[in-house]
């Protein structure tokens, strides 16, 4: 049984009812992904996205900016998406 208190929770395996939040943090876990990077919360995510958003990417290890380069090339739509949906 699922409860809802209003807290934008939304019961797992649902993304059309996923809150704010779990898209901010879905979006950031798929882009930390996408870098080879460890997932390390949402706060430095998003500070992540700015940067990268931003074209500052001095913060990255080098792989992580090789896996940034290869991702802007093969699909920029996708990193977009994500740094949208973490940012916005």
């Amino acid at each position: 049984m699922f409860f809802s208190f209003g807290f934008g929770r939304s019961p797992k395996g649902d993304p059309s009812a996923m809150g704010d939040f779990e898209q901010r943090d879905n979006a950031a876990r798929q882009l930390y992904a996408l870098l080879g990077m460890r997932y390390i919360g949402l706060r430095a995510a998003w500070r992540t996205a700015d940067l990268i958003q931003a074209g500052i990417d001095d913060h990255l290890s080098s792989k992580a900016k090789a896996n940034l380069a290869d991702l802007k090339q093969r699909n920029p739509e996708l990193l977009d998406s994500l740094l949208a949906d973490i940012l916005d």
